[in-house]
């Protein structure tokens, strides 16, 4: 056995470790903006190991439920209800990351990569809130 410091391992986890800090999966978050297009401008809870607040993350779509809400009126007539978004400045909610860039995608058609970003800030969706 070597008693020499494995510097090859100890740089592997170096960099396994930062590539790690740019891998976005998920954030709580707060909103402080609702945008007239059902977008939110949302920030980030988690401080970085400074302490220091992250940015700021722009232009996050609302995940809309996938549910048909209906009832029945006084007369017995079934009724659809209109199901609004609920979220408003101040609310904690979630936001996820998508695995590759979004840029593109629009509707329910297959889209290009605009880039080759993965688990990007800019690919975020809200998922709901706390």
């Amino acid at each position: 056995m070597s008693s020499q410091p494995d510097n090859i391992g100890q740089a592997l986890d170096g960099l396994a470790g930062s590539v790690a800090l740019d891998i976005h999966v998920s954030l709580r978050c707060k909103v402080i903006k609702v945008n007239k297009d059902d977008t939110c401008t949302v920030q980030p809870l988690a401080l970085y190991k400074s302490g220091e607040k992250r940015g700021p993350i722009q232009n996050v779509p609302v995940l809309k439920p996938a549910a048909k809400v209906t009832f029945t009126d006084a007369s017995g007539a079934k009724q659809a209800a209109k199901v609004e978004l609920d979220i408003k400045v101040g609310d904690v909610v979630q936001v996820l990351f998508d695995d590759r860039d979004t840029t593109n995608q629009k509707g329910s058609k297959s889209y290009t990569l605009f880039s080759e970003r993965t688990h990007d800030l800019n690919d975020g969706t809200i998922i709901g809130k706390y």
